[in-house]
């Protein structure tokens, strides 16, 4: 444990800022303007990570911490605030990014809120040496899963966690999802996105976490579509497309479909899902941060892109360069974001709209979504 220090500044994923031994430091579970004294654990010769350990001089925004396992576990990032001062904090830090900032400071935004308990549809539980829960921040270290369940879970998954044991010690994890009030685990399952539109997916491909947002995020999705296309029926081109969720939420308006991604699980599940509904589609396995696509302008009415966290990758920002097709754009990660945004705005492309989406309350992590247009568009 470190001598006393006085953290300065709230910092991009979720840690607070101060200096150790005239190097910087980032601090998981403090709040600006407190002293503390923290455990040191990640460092370099250039900066290092840390845990408060103990509070001296507490910031009066420190509200009680409601889990037993903050700040040891490295899921949450903002458990000892309130759900308000988070979201203003979010918003505030998302100004950092140049691209995003305009947008934020003159309000031309939408923000979607989550209730802040309870809305996961899914979990990761880690086994290692008899014990299961998640790891601490930065190691492999596991911290057991507490009596009390992890807040951002549905009751009825907590309970379902805290009976399972892992007696062969082979396991090393397991995903677990929840959806419709039931339990599943290494299976398929339909979820009913609209009353004429049910989707059949299983637990290793990707599904958005937030139980209560996604079907807001597909409907913002599906207006800007009908809004930027002008068009009863569409031809879509989705980019790290996994089962295609995205436009089946506009399934009525969609003419064809082009989906690349390389999960070939959730390539099968997409191809099984549009035939279904009769649309015209070609679902192709690719890699796409090593191989970019030929991309033809009267091709597509839409592209949407709803990358990994490193974002769209150089491979296929090469592709994009030259058209003048709407695109929209879902991200996890507004660092990279940032970044393609830059690279696509050298080539004429400009936000028209813009939406966060607080999948991830309690978390640093933040969904933002945009529209990009030409002039040609």
């Amino acid at each position: 444990m470190t001598d006393p220090v006085r953290t300065i500044k709230w910092v991009q994923n979720g840690f607070t800022l101060t200096y150790f031994n005239n190097k910087p430091f980032f601090i998981h579970g403090a709040l600006p303007d407190e002293i503390i004294h923290f455990e040191i654990i990640k460092e370099n010769k250039h900066h290092g990570f840390g845990i408060v350990k103990k509070i001296i001089q507490k910031n009066p925004l420190r509200k009680k911490i409601d889990c037993p396992i903050f700040p040891l576990c490295g899921g949450c990032s903002y458990r000892h605030i309130d759900y308000k001062e988070e979201i203003a904090l979010k918003i505030e830090l998302l100004k950092e990014f140049s691209e995003i900032k305009p947008y934020l400071e003159t309000g031309q935004f939408d923000y979607y809120f989550s209730p802040e308990y309870k809305y996961r549809n899914q979990v990761k539980i880690h086994y290692l040496n008899q014990k299961y829960g998640f790891f601490r921040l930065y190691s492999n270290i596991i911290v057991p899963f507490s009596e009390e369940g992890c807040y951002n879970l549905p009751e009825k998954l907590n309970e379902y966690i805290k009976k399972q044991n892992n007696p062969s010690n082979k396991l090393k994890e397991k995903k677990i999802f929840y959806i419709n009030n039931n339990i599943i685990e290494n299976q398929t399952f339909n979820i009913k996105l609209m009353p004429e539109v049910e989707w059949e997916i299983s637990t290793d491909c990707f599904l958005q976490t937030n139980r209560f947002l996604l079907r807001e995020w597909l409907d913002w999705i599906k207006n800007k579509v009908l809004l930027l296309t002008q068009k009863s029926k569409v031809n879509v081109l989705e980019l790290f497309c996994g089962t295609g969720i995205i436009s089946s939420y506009f399934l009525n308006y969609l003419n064809s479909i082009e989906g690349y991604e390389s999960n070939s699980i959730s390539l099968k599940f997409a191809k099984l899902n549009y035939k279904k509904y009769h649309i015209k589609n070609q679902f192709i396995y690719k890699d796409l941060y090593s191989n970019g696509v030929n991309i033809k302008n009267n091709q597509y009415d839409i592209i949407i892109i709803n990358p990994p966290r490193k974002g769209i990758g150089k491979k296929l920002i090469q592709s994009l360069e030259n058209c003048n097709i709407p695109m929209i754009y879902s991200s996890c990660n507004p660092a990279t974001f940032n970044r393609d945004i830059q690279i696509l705005k050298k080539t004429g492309y400009k936000i028209k709209h813009f939406a966060i989406f607080d999948f991830f309350p309690r978390t640093y992590h933040v969904e933002i979504v945009a529209t990009l247009v030409k002039n040609k568009c």
